[in-house]
């Protein structure tokens, strides 16, 4: 089985790296917390569970998709320390063995936890400037009826964060209508990923595993299924970057599938009398699918690479999510180009695609740490600026120069004077006043 993890999963890492922000390492965990586990059920050495759950416990601090698979994880250390066994593979687990299992278990995620909290408030006591806090939401706070006290303690922006207050519009909001829209676009997604062969021992590892290894077949199922029944109900436009994770499982499905193919050749081989040639005809085999697989990836890479999208976006509104494949460098050529055309302490507001590579220009490259950019309107739904964005510009407008990079709607900017300015070719809506 973990050799089965480390043959699936490594082609992946490659073509996973075209998706930016925290899918890649939201993989790296999530494969190494499976991983982990399954090293434990092999070994019984109790270290490898509480490396699992450390794991499990430090994403925390990445992206809450891989927090999705506890719940499979819970059920299979249920299962595995609570129902007898029958017959001797995998390995029995002692009663003496039970409590140090939980122990280990609980112990490994609550350090994880721990060290994630603490990475959280080590950079919270930071404060920076082109945090997440700052850019997005502390200007808006109003939007979700919030003032500056109650986002003063890093407990409050801790909780404004993991309850994802930002996103909860988008979540569980139509299901019946949701889930099988979402489903139908994970369905198409996964066709054009994976090859047909994939697929064909995607469906023969699910089923297979469950005969001989019925307790991670479950663990499998379940950690898939219970990030599938989140992700089909989260409405946003970009769900597709929530696949990702979800095909780890998907890989092991396929390593699982491949496992069982080899021995059921090995044992035909086996059977006709051949038994020398059992283990070369099963790696043959092997080796074929492979290399069929190695292929596949390789030509999907052309793909995208004669193409300038990412394959499974193609067509999509999000074809050059996040940023375009044919030109690399636009989005930091568009953010240079917008820092040099403002002052030194200017205020822009604008949207969330060019937010944080204009911070990177700004603050990491020309080292001008007076710019603040934020993100205009960043409830989804809302385009208006809110009331304490508006406080935000009145607090400002007599010491700095404030701008807008689209022209900004709604009734609460019409208290404003606004006047359009050129910057080498670059259109700027300055706030120049308020109006009496």
């Amino acid at each position: 089985m973990a050799a089965a993890l480390t043959l699936a999963i490594t082609p992946l890492f490659w073509y996973f790296s075209i998706i930016t922000e925290l899918y890649v390492p939201a993989c790296a965990f999530l494969s190494g917390m499976i991983l982990f586990l399954l090293l434990w059920r092999q070994t019984g050495k109790w270290p490898w569970l509480a490396a699992s759950a450390l794991l499990g416990g430090l994403s925390l601090g990445v992206h809450s998709s891989v927090a999705l698979a506890a719940p499979g994880v819970l059920v299979y250390l249920a299962v595995t320390t609570l129902i007898p066994f029958r017959g001797t593979s995998p390995r029995p687990l002692p009663k003496r063995e039970r409590g140090q299992t939980w122990l280990a278990a609980v112990g490994g995620a609550l350090l994880g936890v721990g060290l994630a909290f603490a990475a959280f408030l080590a950079l919270d006591a930071s404060n920076p400037d082109a945090g997440y806090y700052h850019a997005t939401v502390q200007p808006a706070l109003s939007v979700w009826g919030m003032t500056e006290a109650d986002f003063d303690l890093p407990l409050q922006r801790l909780r404004f964060l993991y309850a994802a207050r930002q996103f909860n519009y988008a979540m569980f909001s139509n299901s019946a209508e949701i889930m099988p829209f979402t489903f139908g676009i994970y369905r198409d997604v996964v066709n054009m990923v994976f090859a047909p062969f994939s697929l064909a021992l995607m469906g023969l590892g699910l089923v297979g595993l469950f005969f001989p290894r019925w307790r991670e077949g479950l663990l499998l199922l379940t950690g898939w299924g219970v990030g599938m029944v989140f992700i089909t109900n989260y409405n946003i436009f970009d769900v597709v970057v929530f696949f990702v994770p979800t095909f780890i499982f998907l890989a092991l499905w396929i390593g699982t599938g491949l496992g069982t193919l080899m021995q059921v050749i090995a044992a035909g081989v086996k059977r006709l009398r051949l038994e020398k040639w059992a283990v070369p005809a099963a790696a043959l085999l092997g080796v074929v699918v492979l290399g069929l697989t190695v292929q596949y990836w390789v030509g999907m890479a052309v793909e995208t690479w004669e193409a300038k999208a990412v394959v499974f976006m193609r067509g999509t509104e999000f074809e050059e999510y996040p940023y375009p494949l044919d030109d690399p460098q636009a989005p930091h050529a568009e953010a240079q180009g917008l820092v040099e055309a403002v002052e030194e302490d200017a205020i822009v507001f604008m949207g969330w695609d060019l937010l944080f590579p204009c911070y990177f220009v700004a603050h990491v490259e020309e080292g001008r740490t007076g710019m603040d950019f934020h993100e205009t309107y960043p409830q989804e739904g809302v385009t208006e600026i809110a009331e304490s964005t508006a406080a935000y510009i009145e607090a400002n407008l007599l010491t700095r120069p404030v701008y807008f990079l689209e022209r900004p709607s709604g009734t609460i900017i019409r208290r404003y004077e606004i006047t359009v300015v050129n910057r080498d070719g670059i259109m700027l809506y300055q706030v120049v006043r308020a109006k009496p």
